[in-house]
């Protein structure tokens, strides 16, 4: 196989697709030896974002190159993206050895993996000028697709990180709507909200088998029938919303004699997919759920827009759910059999949709609750004029009506005060260095670039230090990394014993790096702002064992003039040459940064 172009490994992020070349395996019969012989025959180039072939019964090979061309060693994050292939056995080969066999899947038990994560990650290692090659053969009964990501670990973390708070944002907003809703079915005893609720949690455990955040912390050990999970998820989706829609849009047998009768047709045919799907083969049952959903789906939407044009209110919401989610389905699908290209909306599309479409019923839900609630306030005002004594009691049965209105309220707030606070700790833990309490590396630049505009309009001095332990890799080396964590907590306390409360901002920048910023403070000022630290830091002792460690650090200085329109990147990068000339210079000491 011929040699690809060596790529740069020091990149934080680098997608693999256009990278892959791939071999159809038709009988699944192919050994890895067999493959590497097979030098060009019947390779083909990747031409999609992500290789993606549809549903297939073949097997099939992917081969990619990566070549270090430089002199450093990495360690890298091979991420799969999409968590729903049933066998991948990945090959690591250098100089025509193979150096490891990892196989991964979801017909695997989870906790299997190499790297515990919803995702499939590979740790893998190169060293200087090492070329390195990777066969992954992969077999699954759903959508053969392989999306390729290589990236830095810290740039992985933050990453995740990000996704995780997006993922969580989504479950909260499902998860108040659902409280709220079963609520008022406790309330008002309508029929219609519990089989909103009972829709929005076969939509949530839906998308937690999409995302494999449920194969990861609900349903780990169930590998062999995994797949089974997505069927019997549709099955009650449909389900309920065939219920849900029937009660909502007010369809009976006398009213919608024919509407009626499809929605009992849904209701039959979700019970026999159900029955035949432990019979029948898994990609027949999900092609004919999938056409389950486009025949009862799409026919929903012109249920609503009829009831609609008759005037009941709600259904407008109800039409509006059903196009927004049709369409996310109507990208998903269309990626999956790779009429479209996969990509971030494609991947996202379903999850946003659904979230949107959960938003518009619970609105169509108030407006039949709206309605509901002002029909019965004109029957208790025509009541009045006819007898005072019915009067008397549809008021205090409004008055029952408005404590029950306002008990849901206060649980509403209270649930909603409860999801700022979460959302408020996880903003904390996404801004915070765990180790250290500091500000981590995403706070620090956000605040920085902050502080660079306000600088540019008050006109005055701004001061960076760029902080780094001497000597930290011995440390660890001869103590062990927890002596080297709490190196690094020691240090963070100096710090931030040394900065200005709500004025100074200081951050772990990166394992022993830290960064202090000082707002309106000259280079003089600085300096010996920086020299307190590094005393501070120099004169305290750590007992390990029977020896006494002394800890010291360089720090580099530069400053930001009043009217200077120096960029965020390139104080930073001052600073950072000035921390190396204090390391050239023998370490231990504050080094000014000089223009040459």
């Amino acid at each position: 196989m011929a040699k690809e172009e060596g790529v740069r490994l020091d990149e934080k992020q680098l997608s693999l697709n256009s990278f892959i070349l791939y071999f159809e395996d038709a009988y699944k019969t192919l050994s890895l030896d067999e493959v590497r012989r097979n030098n060009k025959e019947g390779w083909k180039r990747n031409s999609h974002n992500a290789f993606n072939v549809g549903h297939t019964q073949s097997a099939y090979w992917i081969y990619i190159n990566l070549e270090n061309t430089s002199h450093n060693r990495y360690q890298k994050l091979l991420e799969i993206n999409y968590s729903h292939v049933d066998y991948i056995d990945v090959y690591e080969v250098v100089a025509d050895s193979m150096i490891s066999h990892i196989r991964l899947g979801d017909k695997y038990p989870f906790y299997q993996r190499p790297i515990v994560h919803h995702n499939f990650l590979i740790p893998l290692t190169w060293l200087e000028q090492e070329n390195k090659s990777l066969y992954f053969r992969i077999e699954t009964k759903g959508t053969m697709q392989l999306p390729l990501m290589l990236w830095d670990k810290q740039a992985f973390d933050i990453y995740d990180m990000d996704v995780n708070i997006v993922i969580g944002i989504y479950y909260g907003v499902l998860l108040v709507v659902m409280i709220y809703n079963l609520l008022l079915f406790f309330t008002i005893k309508n029929p219609t909200h519990l089989y909103y609720v009972l829709y929005a949690l076969s939509t949530l455990v839906l998308m937690l088998y999409i995302n494999g955040i449920g194969f990861h912390y609900l349903w780990p050990d169930f590998n062999l029938y995994h797949e089974y999970i997505l069927l019997a998820v549709l099955n009650f989706a449909i389900l309920f919303m065939v219920l849900f829609s029937k009660h909502l849009l007010k369809i009976t047998t006398k009213s919608h004699p024919i509407i009626s009768r499809f929605l009992m047709l849904g209701l039959v045919i979700c019970g026999g997919l159900f029955l035949s799907a432990p019979l029948v083969d898994y990609n027949l049952m999900l092609k004919a759920h999938y056409l389950a959903i486009i025949i009862f789906f799409l026919p929903f939407v012109f249920i609503g827009a009829y009831r609609w044009r008759q005037g009941l209110l709600e259904a407008r919401y109800y039409t509006i759910s059903f196009v927004v989610i049709m369409t996310g389905a109507s990208i998903v699908v269309l990626s999956r059999v790779t009429i479209i290209p996969s990509s971030w909306i494609t991947d996202y599309a379903f999850q946003i949709s659904s979230a949107i479409e959960m938003i518009f019923l619970s609105f169509a839900l108030a407006e039949r609750v709206n309605r509901e609630q002002k029909k019965h306030k004109k029957a208790r005002t025509i009541a009045f004029k006819h007898e005072r004594l019915a009067s008397i009691a549809k008021a205090e049965a409004l008055e029952d009506q408005m404590r029950t209105n306002e008990l849901l309220k206060e649980k509403v707030k209270e649930r909603t005060l409860s999801l700022e606070d979460a959302n408020y700790q996880l903003h904390k833990l996404s801004t915070t260095d765990a180790l250290t309490g500091l500000n981590n590396r995403q706070s620090f630049d956000q605040k920085f670039d902050k502080e660079i505009k306000r600088n540019r309009r008050t006109k005055h001095y701004l001061s960076i230090l760029v902080i780094d332990i001497d000597l930290f890799k011995q440390v660890n080396d001869n103590y062990g990394h927890s002596v080297g964590d709490t190196c690094i907590k020691l240090v963070a306390e100096r710090i931030a014993a040394e900065t200005r409360a709500d004025i100074d901002v200081a951050a772990r920048y990166g394992g022993e790096e830290f960064c202090v910023l000082l707002p309106e403070m000259a280079m003089k000022e600085a300096v010996d702002f920086a020299e307190s630290i590094r005393k501070s830091i120099y004169s305290t002792e750590l007992s390990v064992d029977a020896h006494r460690l002394h800890l010291s650090v360089s720090i580099g200085v530069a400053e930001m003039l009043p009217d200077s329109q120096i960029s965020q990147e390139d104080l930073f990068i001052q600073a950072d040459k000035a921390l190396y000339q204090s390391k050239e210079g023998g370490r231990n000491r504050v080094t000014v940064y000089q223009d040459d």
